[in-house]
């Protein structure tokens, strides 16, 4: 167990599925290790553009911050939803590898200072 992993995400007081946000630890053929936890979230069509990934990503960054000094996140530059989330949540693009024969952005958010 690496003590980080994916929370669901649903609608207070409801047991609807949203989407999903947490941290994995991610090596993939083709993309150099990152050295820390990479940040993921996937939400249904459904629930996207309504500020629930966003709300939900700076939560369990909050939480990270405590624990991680930086976060990666892997993002296809054609999801231009989840690089608003990125940035939105203070990430910033650093590199471009290619995964699965795609390209993918690098995008790395440091400990947010307290």
């Amino acid at each position: 167990l690496m003590g980080y992993g994916i929370w669901a995400v649903t609608r207070p007081g409801e047991d609807l599925h949203l989407g999903d946000v947490g941290f994995l630890h991610g090596e993939r053929t083709g993309v150099e290790p990152f050295g820390c936890p990479e940040a993921a979230w996937a939400f249904h069509p459904e629930a996207q553009g309504q500020g629930y990934a966003s709300e939900a990503v700076a939560c369990a960054l909050a939480w990270a911050d405590s624990r991680f000094d930086r976060t990666v996140a892997m993002i296809n530059p054609g999801n231009a939803a989840s690089i608003s989330v990125a940035r939105r949540c203070g990430f910033s693009i650093f590199g471009e590898a290619t995964y699965r024969e795609e390209p993918v952005g690098l995008w790395e958010r440091f400990r947010t200072p307290s």
